[in-house]
């Protein structure tokens, strides 16, 4: 089969700030394209799959400068990315052992996003939580009439309400702890989460995924689950900025494209999560060469 891979999810003007030391005035700013359209569909093109991203982005200075960064990525654009609109920037700000401390981004555009294009020549869509509604019923419409495997990534715990109706068409869920636990309205304190997990994907005949920061991720199918610790580098953490993202890319791409087992797939996913932390860009340009496929 010729696999094909759509992503549907923002790309910003990405500003990061990093106060390695306020208290001598030590900070480096850095700027580039990111946002978590972006960067999975940035991370999958390194396994070598042809990918296309539905994103926005606007007709003034910030996006003709997206349009042009883009042009040159590897990924396909559809015709219906550019928004007569202006916005689209994200700042973040880390502590000095790169943990994210601020994150605030220009989401004006999220409405305005289009997709009409057809959807029959995908294998796979990855959807962030964010997705306005127009969108995720034309997903929904296009499902029903083609074969392809449906991907959620969560976007943040208040995109919850509003992606809850269409949670039954998805395939596949990643979400952090935070977000599962608002999910699957639950307090770890008084209930596991793993039982939870389990029958939330044994009631929805789903994969759901849950990473745990440091402590790696549960993954669970059908009622059944297992666990992966974050590889472990002696390397210092840079920043923890697209974590998640590769996560999500590298078991689409292992465990859907490659042929990978769920297991063996979210293994690898973690190997590639603990170099990501330990590099400034957000996303991988080329796969770590010190993981082995």
């Amino acid at each position: 089969m010729n696999h094909k891979i759509l992503v549907v999810g923002p790309t910003f003007l990405d500003i990061q700030v990093f106060l390695k030391n306020i208290h001598k005035g030590s900070i480096k700013n850095s700027f580039s394209i990111g946002g978590k359209g972006y960067n999975i569909a940035r991370n999958l093109t390194a396994f070598n799959i042809q990918v296309d991203l539905a994103t926005m982005y606007g007709s003034d200075d910030t996006g003709e400068y997206i349009a042009k960064q883009l042009a040159t990525s590897g990924i396909g654009l559809l015709p219906e990315n550019k928004l007569e609109a202006s916005g689209g920037v994200f700042v973040g700000v880390h502590d000095s052992s790169g943990n994210s401390i601020l994150d605030k981004a220009d989401t004006s555009m999220f409405p305005l996003q289009k997709l009409s294009t057809s959807l029959e020549s995908y294998t796979e869509i990855i959807v962030l939580s964010s997705t306005n509604t127009k969108i995720l019923n034309y997903i929904k419409s296009q499902k029903s009439k083609f074969s392809f495997t449906l991907c959620l990534e969560f976007s943040g715990k208040k995109t919850i309400n509003h992606i809850m109706p269409y949670l039954d068409m998805f395939d596949f869920i990643i979400a952090n702890k935070e977000e599962t636990e608002a999910l699957l309205q639950i307090s770890t304190e008084q209930t596991s989460l793993t039982a939870s997990i389990n029958a939330f994907s044994q009631l929805n005949k789903c994969i759901l995924i849950t990473t745990i920061d440091k402590d790696g991720i549960i993954v669970s199918k059908n009622g059944e689950s297992f666990t992966h610790p974050i590889h472990k580098l002696q390397e210092s953490l840079v920043s923890t900025v697209g974590a998640g993202d590769s996560v999500t890319a590298s078991i689409v791409a292992l465990h859907y494209h490659l042929n990978y087992t769920l297991d063996n797939a979210s293994q690898k996913a973690m190997e590639m999560a603990a170099y990501m932390v330990r590099q400034p860009e957000p996303y991988f340009t080329s796969l770590p060469t010190q993981v082995t496929f």
